[in-house]
């Protein structure tokens, strides 16, 4: 008999060690505003969710939902201080109605180059943004500020010169830095939610709007729009913020786990975004859509421009673009 109840003891031991390797992993939400497969969606749901599965066990699970599938940037805030979804990456442009520091990085030609934004956002003036973003928004963590190269110019007729945008109609977002840039370079700026843009441009309420090349590809920008233009005038900036609430319900461990996770998903974001800017780019000229980059003298007239942009800046945004100056510039 006692045989008989130690095998049951046994049995039972090995039946619940079972349902606890077999426990459902816990669900980590990524929230996306661009479309599936983008290089944050790709960096997130391959390399990121990959990472994590293997490093913790399969105790966790990152699943992505793109193409603003937990909602607008708004929206997706409110669920990060909430706790419901654990990590979001958004367009600094689309958080900087509630950050407005953000929006220093909507004035045109600030970066000249991807090279100087990266060296920015790397150095100590660059990190302690991440301090004002939890500041500004509480109960989340800031994770970092990705660069996507700069905004391209998408537009239904051809427009090669600085002098030939004057008065256009292009779409902008709400960021009052955005419109000011838009208006600064000698166009017309009107604000439109992504989810109008195709009939914005269909009715020509616009003729254009500038976004991150291979992202307007996804969104299909490039069914009605066949001109391209490349003044690279705004960084193309990602924010990546954590539900605050959540992080400090981790243990140490996990949040090292979650910042090399992190990590992994900013480095392999760069891979695919060069790699799907490449692809993109030999797409468009595949499918006769007309490409053109100005020369080094044209972006000068037009950052000479665009400083007047600069003078419509708030006093926190003016701070970081006096930062931003002096650690790049030493101006």
């Amino acid at each position: 008999m006692k045989r008989f109840y130690a095998l049951l003891t046994m049995c039972a031991l090995v039946a619940l060690s079972s349902a606890v390797a077999e426990a459902d992993p816990i669900e980590i939400k990524f929230g996306i505003t661009t479309p599936v497969n983008s290089p944050l969606d790709l960096a997130v749901k391959i390399d990121m969710a990959e990472f994590i599965k293997t490093r913790s066990n399969g105790k966790y699970v990152i699943v992505s939902y793109p193409g603003c599938a937990l909602g607008g940037p708004d929206a997706i805030l409110q669920s990060l201080q909430r706790g419901s979804v654990q990590f979001a990456v958004e367009g600094s442009a689309n958080w900087s109605t509630q950050i407005p520091e953000l929006g220093a990085f909507d004035l045109p030609y600030v970066f000249m180059t991807k090279e100087d934004a990266v060296r920015y956002f790397d150095s100590e003036s660059g990190k302690r943004l991440g301090q004002i973003c939890e500041k500004r928004v509480k109960l989340t963590k800031f994770m970092g500020i990705e660069c996507g190269g700069f905004r391209q110019i998408n537009t239904t007729k051809y427009y090669p010169t600085l002098e030939s945008l004057k008065g256009i109609p292009l779409r902008s977002t709400a960021s009052k830095a955005h419109i000011s840039s838009i208006k600064a370079l000698g166009m017309n700026p009107i604000p439109v939610a992504p989810s109008e843009m195709s009939s914005a441009l269909q009715q020509g309420v616009i003729v254009g709007t500038d976004g991150e090349v291979s992202g307007s590809y996804a969104w299909r920008m490039f069914d009605i729009c066949k001109y391209n233009l490349n003044p690279e005038h705004l960084a193309q900036l990602y924010v990546t913020l954590a539900s605050g609430r959540w992080w400090k319900s981790l243990s140490k461990e996990d949040q090292k786990l979650f910042e090399e996770g992190i990590q992994v998903y900013r480095k392999a974001f760069t891979r695919y975004l060069e790699e799907k800017q490449a692809e993109t780019f030999k797409k468009l000229k595949e499918e006769g859509v007309a490409s053109t980059w100005w020369s080094e003298e044209e972006k000068a007239r037009a950052a000479q421009m665009g400083r007047a942009a600069w003078e419509t800046a708030t006093p926190e945004q003016k701070v970081v673009l006096d930062e931003v100056m002096h650690t790049l510039y030493k101006k």
